[in-house]
């Protein structure tokens, strides 16, 4: 009874905490992607864009 009471009713620190991570993680994934780009176009043009 109590697990599956546990399943049921998630507290909302931990759908707070999943949506923080989602958007940490998306983030992150922005950032090294804008990063990647830089670091290529870089090495492309010859010119060290990132100061």
């Amino acid at each position: 009874m109590a697990h599956g009471l546990k399943i049921v009713k998630t507290p909302l620190p931990v759908i707070a905490w999943q949506r923080v991570t989602n958007h940490l993680t998306g983030y992150a994934a922005s950032g090294i992607s804008i990063i990647a780009i830089m670091v290529f176009s870089s090495k492309v043009t010859g010119v060290d864009n990132i100061s």
